[in-house]
């Protein structure tokens, strides 16, 4: 109940905030409307015709799945295949990791008095719901479904930034910064409620992102990371080379 209470009114209080703020500036109710579909297409927009990533990053990571920082080879094709070949220093594998399906594998070769490791896993990898890796490495930032988006409430609050929240109980708030004559998300703040089922309690998964340095043509941040309570991943393009 406190859970519920918190996240509902959450939006409650952004759009008060947001009806005053409107109500003494404007006495055009369809402008705010407008605002809000055009700071979703600008939410939303960042590398929407990619269709595949080939490069190198420098990835820096604290979880129980992987800790450390270290460049990787990354291929990314969507919809939703995920490839990183963890490499050191000297450019020798130390693991493959791939993401299909909201599920991870971690193959770790052999070395000297250590066998061959496979490590496998769901749900989130590094503190990133893995619902969103695909997307994040094609450099899309993570948005509601457009048909998620059609049944979600929108606003702008008095700050202007975009809150989004949605029938499944989840929670999108984007700052925006300029690119030139474009408005790019600098970071988004990500709520969702999971309810209470056969031996597992109710819980919120909380996400913070920050997104910077994007792309002239696509929009795509060469720089981001995602912060959770269940750990942190941060990623520097060092090189990229996109296919639409």
């Amino acid at each position: 109940m406190k859970t519920e209470f918190r996240f509902e009114n959450r939006f409650l209080a952004s759009a008060v905030l947001a009806g005053l703020f409107f109500g003494a500036c404007s006495t055009a109710p369809t402008q705010k409307a407008k605002d809000a579909d055009t700071l979703t297409e600008q939410a939303c927009r960042a590398g929407k015709d990619t269709k595949k990533v080939t490069g190198s990053v420098w990835l820096k990571a604290d979880s129980k799945e992987a800790s450390g920082q270290f460049p990787a080879q990354v291929t990314v094709e969507s919809p939703d295949h995920l490839v990183m070949e963890v490499t050191n220093l000297i450019g020798a594998t130390e693991a493959i990791i791939r993401v299909e399906h909201e599920q991870y594998s971690i193959d770790i070769p052999s070395r000297k008095n250590q066998k061959a490791q496979d490590v496998k896993g769901q749900g989130t990898w590094g503190g990133i719901p893995l619902r969103w890796a695909t997307d994040l490495f094609l450099g899309k930032i993570p948005c509601p479904s457009p048909e998620v988006l059609k049944q979600s409430s929108r606003l702008v609050s008095p700050d202007g930034n975009l809150v989004i929240q949605t029938p499944q109980k989840e929670f999108y708030e984007y700052s925006f910064g300029e690119n030139g004559q474009d408005a790019v998300p600098q970071s988004l703040h990500y709520e969702s409620k999971t309810v209470a089922s056969a031996g597992k309690a109710a819980s919120v998964l909380r996400v913070d992102f920050k997104f910077e340095d994007p792309e002239p043509k696509t929009l795509s941040p060469r720089k981001w990371e995602a912060k959770s309570d269940r750990g942190e991943v941060r990623v520097r393009w060092k090189d990229r080379a996109v296919s639409h």
